[in-house]
Formats: structure tokens, C-alpha cells, sequence
């Protein structure tokens, strides 16, 4: 404020109040300018923190959903067309084993499949191995066990040539050309058919011929 000595007492009050007005719009200016910066900037500071959350954990948190996504994949795969794979293996290390007999590979018949399928499916619900009927135009091998001890293509021809009572003679049978493997899981357990057509048998499949003694 400017204080203005001697003169007229009405002209030093009209200067007085000019100085003081010019000061308080000086003042208001300033007053305005100084909330909207102190608003301004927790938006500014909140934005700040934003950018740098973005750079830094977007990334990793993508790859977790990336990692997840994979996990989810590999839980699929482990289930049904994990079997599938195993069943057409289990066919493969069938013709393996006739390949050392001197004995052509057996196809794989899609038909055939439909009915290895159900018939594995059945037992694994029933939890029971049974054989199917003498009537249907197929028949099988049969085989269940834990999951654990079925988990190679291996282990279920193995079980088949080892067996007594003829199934090595259907994995080795020279007039057998198509087959179909079904596996079907229930809980710990697993069960399998190896499925084949009945016409394309003979009664030496079935049965173990005994060599004769020469006398």
C-alpha cells in the first residue's frame, strides 16, 4: 500500500484505495493461480504412478495370465487326446512285436474304434473286464490295471504276450489285418481293448494249438 503525505485528505484516500484494490486483485490472481496447481497435482502425481505401474508390472502380469493359459492347455492335452495318442502308441508297439515275427503290420480301423471305444468306456464304468458278446461281428483283447502301470505303450502289449490264455496268439495272428485300441480311465484304474474283426480270424486264434509229441 503507498501512503501519500500532505495534499487534499479526500485525494490520499482515493489513492489509498487504489493501491489497496490494485493489491487485492494482485492478491486474487494469485490466490486462483495457487489452488489450481495444488488441484492439479494429485492428478499429475496419480498419472505419474499409473505410467509407471504399466512399465513395470503389466509384462509380468501378462506372462502370468500367458503361464496360466499354458498350464490350461497342458491340462487338456493330459486328458482325453493324451489317451487318444497312447491308443494308436499301444497299435504301433503292437506291430512292432509282429515285425520281429516276420509278420505284416496290422491297419487301423476307424470302425473297429467306435466299438473298442465303447466296450473300454463300459468296463471302466462298470469297473469290471468282461469280453463282448460271441455274436458281435468283433471281438477282443482285454486288459485294466492302475494308471500307474498303464501309462507306456509297452506295458499293455507286454501284459498281452505274456498272458497264458491266448491273447499273444491275437497280437501275433497272421489272418488279423485291422485293428482299433480303446482306453477309457475311471479314478486310479484304466482299461483297454485291442478290437479286431471276427471274420478275420480262425479258430487257431483263439485257441492254443498243443504241439504234438513225436513218439
Amino acid at each position: 500500500m503507498k501512503l501519500v503525505l500532505g495534499g487534499n485528505v479526500k485525494n490520499s484516500e482515493v489513492v489509498i484505495r487504489i493501491e489497496e484494490s490494485i493489491i487485492e486483485i494482485n492478491m486474487n490472481k494469485h490466490n486462483k493461480r495457487s489452488p489450481l496447481l495444488v488441484r492439479r497435482f494429485p492428478w499429475a502425481l496419480a498419472g505419474a504412478l499409473i505410467v509407471i505401474f504399466l512399465l513395470l508390472y503389466v509384462p509380468r502380469v501378462s506372462d502370468c495370465f500367458y503361464s496360466l493359459k499354458l498350464q490350461t492347455n497342458d491340462k487338456e492335452l493330459s486328458s482325453e487326446e493324451t489317451v487318444q495318442l497312447l491308443e494308436k502308441a499301444v497299435l504301433s508297439e503292437g506291430n512292432k512285436q509282429r515285425e520281429k515275427e516276420g509278420l505284416p503290420p496290422v491297419i487301423w480301423n476307424d470302425e473297429l474304434y467306435i466299438f473298442a471305444k465303447a466296450h473300454s468306456i463300459n468296463m471302466a464304468q462298470l469297473r469290471d473286464m468282461f469280453h463282448s458278446d460271441v455274436g458281435e461281428l468283433y471281438a477282443e483283447n482285454c486288459i485294466f490295471g492302475f494308471i500307474s502301470t498303464l501309462d507306456e505303450p509297452e506295458e499293455f502289449i507286454n501284459s498281452w504276450l505274456d498272458s497264458n490264455t491266448g491273447h499273444a496268439k491275437i497280437i501275433l495272428s497272421p489272418n488279423i489285418k485291422h485293428v482299433a485300441v480303446g482306453i477309457s480311465d475311471n479314478g486310479n484304474y484304466r482299461y483297454a481293448t485291442w478290437t479286431f474283426w471276427r471274420d478275420e480270424t480262425t479258430w487257431e486264434d483263439y485257441f492254443i494249438v498243443p504241439v504234438p509229441v513225436n513218439q
